[in-house]
């Protein structure tokens, strides 16, 4: 019996990255700050699926590469979250998670550095969080108050 039995060996290459994918309604992905930083502000991507693994990639290349698409600017010009829209690449990860067109997921991401790749897991996807703001919450808020105000209304009539 070793005395490190309990313990569990720390690795050395580590893939943890704040890089997150958002599949938005529609065709549109956004990739989160993290994930331009992560690859190093790549001008341009390629996107694979994994339909059998249920992962979503991204991976930094050059622009005359088979289906590289315009990324980030460089270091320090790259200010927001890149919103990208790509019906092929959307709809394949729909097809896989069988999520509907207006459903939003976050997908975390993986790094693996040394080939400028990130491997998003679709399993482990969530609902993105709403912070309270953005118009979608003001129209919600505007609806609610005004099926309140319409119910009040009905309420005198009698």
């Amino acid at each position: 019996m070793s005395v490190l039995e309990k313990f569990k060996l720390v690795e050395l290459i580590t893939t943890r990255t704040d890089a997150v994918a958002t599949f938005i309604t529609g065709n549109q992905i956004k990739f989160n700050s993290a994930t331009h930083v992560d690859l190093g502000y790549p001008a341009y991507i390629q996107m694979f699926v994994d339909e059998k693994g249920k992962q979503f990639a991204i991976k930094a290349c050059k622009e005359n590469d088979p289906n590289a698409m315009k990324f980030s600017k460089p270091a320090g010009e790259q200010r927001y979250p890149i919103k990208l829209t790509c019906a092929p690449a959307a709809n394949a990860v729909r097809k896989v998670m069988e999520w509907a067109q207006d459903q939003s997921m976050n997908v975390p991401g993986a790094i693996f550095a040394d080939e400028g790749v990130i491997i998003f897991a679709l399993e482990q996807a969530s609902s993105p969080v709403s912070r309270g703001g953005g118009w979608a919450v003001k129209r919600q808020r505007d609806a609610e108050a005004a099926a309140a105000a319409a119910a009040e209304a009905e309420g005198t009539d009698e």
